[in-house]
């Protein structure tokens, strides 16, 4: 057996040999030579490889045995892994602790301390200790840093912690359960331990503005707001501010103000809130800007993290031609009457006084052709038989000369200097206005307008309203049978009457509802026209000025005289407005 053995080795390894030289020569052929060198670890791998197989060309039958012990070990070792894996696995539950909110310091009355929440996948307390305060003792529940608070199972799957004083801010709690007392006897957790942090502490920028002072002119500072989680350290806080000044010189180029501006720091009686307030700064002529910027390191009062990252935060400093027009409009606006009129509305930048915007604002109805003839023959020619449309750039002094000024009346404001102001004014509507600001317009606070500003407007059209003036009314048989009607801008009104027909209140009653000025019918099969005879009537309405309220008289007479009528009835009256060119009512 052994000498048989051997030499089918020999054979072998002769027929492996012959095959390499036969592919050498074949691959020589083809490819050319090919040099080799191998690397330094193939020497002793090939030496320890020969060493190997002369051991088992000698030893054959021990070398059979060791191969299929191994090869055994391996297959055992195989199938009692996948034995394990397809045996029941135990269940487990895992555990999510929910960190505590902040504690609402501004409360009233001031909040109390939020617990932690620990959420477990099942049910996992103990049945007698469900709803009901947990002996830390006896259950094996700890928390490292020690934190005196009270443990209590909410439910069979929530245990929470409330402490019994405020959280230490920004700090890291380490909750171990044990492995036995813990939970029910049959449950298992996935992990023993969890982790979770008390609210850090942190600050943040809330606003940062540059303020006029309302009554005295000459007091402009620049105010930071900031805000705290927690009530902070005034002394961490205003060691870490910086305060500077830079003046523009150019667009692109700016240089700091020597000596920086001065500065004070306030806080709310909580301490959630500190603002920074510039001393007073001068009016720069371009410009510039503030630089606030607070490093790192900042904390509460009551110890804790610190911030790690600087707040930095800039207020633009008006220069001294900084003021603007931002806003010119005409709108309609009502008194307290409740009538409309045309109103010019003109916003600045900055604060200016009555006296200063009413000498400077100037205002003229521009005319429907232009003064130049060939101009306005291209316009005509271009298809057009509409006024001509401005802009401002087409405005000249020569337009100006054939324009028509404007009664502009100022609306006199609560406050001495506002940044909204307004005119009262009339005109055609449609028509076009041109508005002007005048250069060199000064604010409360000093600032000046460097450019004269303009503005080529509309006049808004008057709300169109109908409406009857009374919200039901008691008409007398005696005497007068007549409601009055209310109309504005309108050429006509539709007047639709619908007289109740004898012994149909009731299903008015029943099948309406609203008030008696307002009869709103559910059913879209039934409504007023199935219970009244109806009159529709069109009243002219006099021409008046634009805007101008006329009052009507409607006499509801004729509709008691009726022939066969009875005269006593309810009436359901609808006005609408009404277009006579078109013989439609508005809107329909």
């Amino acid at each position: 057996m052994k000498l048989e053995l051997a030499e089918a080795l020999k054979r072998l390894g002769s027929s492996a040999r012959w095959i390499g030289r036969r592919s050498a020569a074949t691959l020589r052929a083809a490819i050319g030579e090919v040099r080799w060198t191998p690397p330094l670890w193939a020497t002793p791998v090939r030496s320890a490889t020969a060493k190997g197989w002369g051991v088992v060309s000698r030893h054959p039958r021990q070398s059979g045995w060791i191969a299929g012990a191994f090869l055994l070990v391996m297959v055992a070792g195989f199938g009692g892994w996948r034995g394990y894996q397809l045996l029941p696995q135990p269940v487990e539950f895992e555990v999510t602790a929910v960190p505590p909110e902040r504690t609402c310091y501004e409360c009233d009355p001031p909040g109390t301390p939020n617990p932690a929440v620990f959420s477990f996948t099942g049910s996992v307390a103990p049945l007698a200790d469900t709803g009901k305060s947990v002996d830390t003792d006896k259950s094996g529940i700890s928390i490292r840093p020690k934190i005196a608070g009270d443990w209590r199972w909410a439910d069979d799957r929530t245990l929470v912690f409330a402490p019994k004083a405020d959280w230490p801010i920004g700090e890291t709690f380490l909750v171990a359960f044990a492995r036995r007392g813990f939970a029910a006897p049959q449950i298992r957790l996935g992990t023993y331990e969890t982790t979770f942090a008390s609210p850090a502490f942190a600050a943040t920028v809330d606003s940062t503005d540059f303020y006029q002072d309302p009554v005295v002119a000459s007091d402009k500072k620049v105010v930071m707001t900031f805000g705290f989680t927690h009530p902070v350290d005034p002394a961490a806080l205003e060691q870490r501010i910086r305060v500077r000044l830079f003046n523009r010189i150019t667009n692109d180029r700016e240089e700091e103000i020597q000596p920086a501006p001065t500065y004070t720091v306030t806080y709310d009686k909580l301490k959630l809130h500190a603002y920074l307030q510039t001393s007073q700064l001068a009016v720069l002529e371009k410009g510039g800007r503030v630089d606030i910027q607070v490093s790192a390191g900042v904390q509460a009062a009551q110890g804790g993290n610190r911030t790690l990252e600087p707040l930095a935060a800039n207020a633009a400093v008006p220069g001294l031609y900084s003021l603007v027009v931002s806003d010119a409009s005409l709108t309609i606006a009502r008194d307290e009457r409740d009538t409309p009129s045309q109103v010019l509305i003109v916003g600045t930048s900055h604060s200016v006084t009555e006296p200063e915007m009413s000498a400077r604002v100037k205002a003229w109805v521009l005319p429907e052709k232009h003064p130049d003839a060939r101009l306005q023959t291209a316009w005509e020619n271009g298809g057009r038989n509409l006024p001509y449309r401005w802009s401002e750039n087409l405005v000249t002094q020569q337009v100006l000369g054939t324009a028509t000024p404007l009664n502009l009346k100022y609306v006199p404001n609560e406050r001495e200097h506002v940044d909204l102001h307004s005119f009262n004014l009339a005109g055609e509507p449609k028509r076009q206005i041109y508005v002007q600001v005048d250069r060199g317009l000064r604010s409360f606070g000093g600032y000046l307008m460097a450019e004269a500003t303009a503005r080529v407007l509309e006049f808004p059209e008057y709300p169109r309203e109908v409406r009857i003036a009374y919200q039901g009314a008691l008409v007398s048989l005696s005497g007068e049978r007549k409601l009055t009607l209310f109309t504005r801008d309108v050429a006509a009104v539709q007047v639709q009457v619908g007289r109740l027909l004898p012994d149909q209140l009731q299903h008015l009653v029943t099948q309406s509802r609203g008030d008696f000025a307002r009869p709103q019918f559910g059913n879209y099969q039934f409504n007023d026209s199935s219970i009244t005879e109806r009159f529709t009537d069109i009243v002219n309405v006099p021409r008046l000025s634009p805007g101008a309220a006329n009052y009507q008289a409607l006499d509801l007479a004729r509709y008691l005289n009726k022939a066969g009528a009875n005269r006593q009835g309810i009436f359901l009256l609808n006005i609408q407005a009404y277009d006579p060119e078109t013989k439609q009512p508005l809107g329909a």
